[in-house]
């Protein structure tokens, strides 16, 4: 382990020593080529909840990149994701019950028979879970101290690109505000903390799928209470 961590405490439970340091974003969700996976960010972690964030990750690490008609997602598919389906037949069976067709009219006009793969329960809870440990390992590395065990988060899903706007435009309205690129741009993140709300946003784009995160106290403002209890992401 590295030096830098000794007498951390891990960032996900906020409770044990570090043991390890742990990428945030694991790197099996890029393809294997130093202009991917060259430094992405790493934060100290717990054996049991590295090992509990690895759990949540296949699913995730798979399923994004069909969103996603990157250079990097389809390298990652070619590559990586027919491994992945090998050893996780859990995860296969559940996008082979889950895959599905239908007819879209393009903006052109056009009709086109399109492939979906409906996402099931536990794949759900996966994703949930795994942006939970994205909120909370970037919470760290952004600010340099670990998630108070007795913050709240919530995450947003945007409904609309207006839900979007407004809560990038508040990210960034923020002084201390970060705006951060790793992957080849593949993901973008933006974080701020708000002292007067007692509260910090962050804001996922990855493989065309956006999520918003939110830690606070239960002394927030009621303004901010009733924008989360509407729009915040439920399982």
């Amino acid at each position: 382990m590295k030096s830098k961590w000794k007498r951390e405490l891990c960032v996900y439970c906020s409770t044990n020593i570090a043991t390890t340091d742990d990428h945030i974003i694991a790197r099996q969700f890029f393809p294997n080529n130093i202009e991917y996976r060259d430094n992405l960010p790493k934060v100290p972690s717990c054996g049991i909840c590295n090992t509990e964030k690895q759990k949540v990750e296949d699913g995730p690490a798979v399923l994004l990149q069909f969103a996603h008609p990157s250079e990097g997602s389809k390298l990652v598919i070619q590559n990586r994701v027919p491994n992945t389906l090998e050893k996780n037949k859990r995860l296969y069976n559940s996008m082979k019950k889950g895959l599905t067709w239908k007819w879209l009219q393009q903006k052109s006009k056009k009709i086109d028979k399109l492939t979906f793969i409906e996402i099931d329960k536990k794949n759900q809870i996966d994703l949930y879970k795994w942006y939970n440990y994205l909120v909370k390992g970037f919470y760290y590395w952004s600010l340099r101290t670990v998630l108070d065990s007795s913050s709240n988060i919530s995450l947003i899903k945007p409904i609309s690109q207006d839900h979007v706007t407004h809560l990038c435009n508040y990210i960034r309205s923020i002084k201390n505000y970060k705006e951060e690129h790793f992957a080849k741009k593949e993901f973008h993140f933006l974080f701020a903390s708000d002292e007067m709300e007692h509260l910090s946003l962050c804001g996922f784009n990855f493989k065309s799928i956006l999520m918003f995160g939110i830690t606070y106290k239960n002394n927030i403002s009621s303004g901010f209470k009733k924008m989360i209890k509407r729009w915040q992401w439920k399982i």
